[in-house]
């Protein structure tokens, strides 16, 4: 059975599902075991990590990053569906 993962291409990070004050890229990402849902995922156009992350520390020259008003300590950027790709693991 093929497993897939989804790459945002201008950081190279993962697209995980958002835990509540971490981060929607990771290195390792969340494996999907049908392409549907990975295709489903893409669509998801808001990355947000906290603050204080290494994610954020890795990313924060590439994308542009604002405050989120109603979350202390988290940020949030608007990625487009061409910024990423679904890869075969």
């Amino acid at each position: 059975m093929e497993a897939f993962k989804i790459r945002h291409i201008p950081t190279g990070l993962f697209w995980q599902p958002h835990k509540h004050r971490g981060s929607t890229l990771s290195k390792t990402g969340k494996i999907y075991s049908k392409r549907n849902f990975a295709e489903a995922a893409i669509k998801h156009t808001h990355i947000q990590v906290a603050e204080n992350s290494v994610v954020y520390r890795m990313t924060k020259d590439i994308l542009k990053y604002q405050e989120l008003k109603w979350v202390v300590g988290q940020m949030k950027a608007i990625s487009y569906k061409s910024e990423w790709e679904i890869i075969t693991v």
